[in-house]
This record gives C-alpha cells, structure tokens and sequence, in this order.
C-alpha cells in the first residue's frame, strides 16, 4: 500500500492518446452472425478515424435473452473523433442491416393465455 501511495502513477490515457471504445449489437435469433461480423468489419474498414492497427475485433458475445449480441471493440487515435465515430458507426449499422433484412433485436415476451370457463 506504501508504494502505491508515495509512488509514481502512470496515467495512461495522458500519455497515449489511443483509446478503446467497445459498442453491441442485439440482432434477432435466427440472423447469420458470422454474416453480421462480416458486415461489422466492413463498416469499420470504411470509417476513417477506426484506427487499422490494432484492428477492431468483432465478436459474437452471448445469446440473450430476446437478442443474439455482438460486440464491436475499435480503437481511435484519440479522443477527438470519439462521439461522432460512434455515432457513424450506429448510423452505418443500422443503414446497413437494414439493406441486407437484418433485424436489430429488441425486448420481447410471448404470453400465453390459458382459456379457463367456469362448470
């Protein structure tokens, strides 16, 4: 504990400007992942401020419960072009699935009603 009080910090983010930024997608169960993440690496190959090296990873993370979800982890030069990359990329996504009938999942619940009539 001593040594990380009176030490010394490194901070991280002040002394290289690349960062990380990680985004998920829910699309429906059924959709081609491997589809998805092939789409996913294209719309990342074409935004210029997506650094090439470290190239972003694209990964199919967890079957949720109304979604199958992938993740997106990119890194950018800097902060500068954080937000509106993100934005880009949503924008893209959302283009793009659309074009290829691909369903971006949302909450659903199936409710069945059991029809009871009184004797």
């Amino acid at each position: 504990n001593k040594d990380l009080i009176t030490g010394r910090v490194t901070n991280w983010t002040l002394s290289d400007s690349v960062n990380r930024a990680e985004l998920r997608v829910g699309v429906a169960y059924g959709t081609d992942t491997r589809r998805v993440c092939e789409l996913l690496r294209e719309i990342c190959s074409d935004i210029q401020y997506i650094l090439k090296d470290p190239k972003p990873v694209i990964t199919f993370e967890e079957f949720a419960d109304s979604t199958l979800n992938i993740a997106i982890r990119f890194y950018l030069a800097n902060l500068d072009h954080r937000l509106g990359t993100i934005s880009e990329i949503h924008t893209r996504i959302h283009e793009r699935f659309n074009e290829e009938g691909i369903e971006i999942a949302f909450p659903q619940m199936d409710v069945h009603m059991k029809n009871e009539t009184a004797h």
